[in-house]
């Protein structure tokens, strides 16, 4: 089995305030240069301090042969609506919502997070959306979670290739 190479870490700091005294003490997984990661992989950056998450900003994933951008996660883009949606009475939900023929599923690779399975209505795509599992009307999700001293990231899913080498861009915007 081919696994993913990460040839380079970060190059910039992103919406993450981190002190310049603390950039020399940054962590990385995978480190620079790793073999045999896992293709659905999330990211960790680990810092002497407690970083925090920005608004605004890029973390961009490019195939290391091609330069060409496979992900691209917008921090502007909230992870979600923070309340319920109210119930709708008198709504007809679809009863197949899947071609359960498909020889392929659908992933974020191959079709937009939002899209409509059956006949759904598109997700609006004003949150950060992955598709898991072929469920190509989204998931909201957080790209980016904090968690002590370690900034750890999820790219959308099944985005990275086996075998490939990738490196990874943020770009602070603001």
């Amino acid at each position: 089995m081919k696994h993913l190479l990460f040839i380079s870490a970060f190059s910039l700091t992103l919406g993450l305030s981190v002190p310049f005294s603390m950039k020399s003490q940054i962590k990385f997984y995978p480190k620079p240069n790793s073999t045999n990661i896992n293709s659905d992989t999330h990211l960790v950056i680990e810092f002497s301090d407690t970083p925090v998450l920005g608004k605004k900003g890029f973390i961009r994933i490019f195939d290391a042969m091609t330069n060409k951008q496979v992900d691209c996660l917008d921090m502007s883009i909230p992870a979600g609506p923070t309340e319920s949606a109210p119930k709708i009475n008198g709504v007809t939900y679809t009863r197949i919502p899947y071609d359960y023929t498909r020889t392929t599923i659908p992933n974020n690779r191959t079709v937009k997070a939002g899209t409509p399975s059956g006949t759904a209505e598109p997700t609006p795509t004003n949150y950060q959306l992955t598709i898991i599992g072929g469920f190509t009307d989204g998931f909201h999700f957080h790209p980016v979670l904090i968690r002590g001293k370690k900034a750890i990231i999820y790219p959308h899913n099944q985005m990275l290739e086996a075998g490939k080498k990738y490196y990874v861009e943020m770009i602070k915007v603001y």
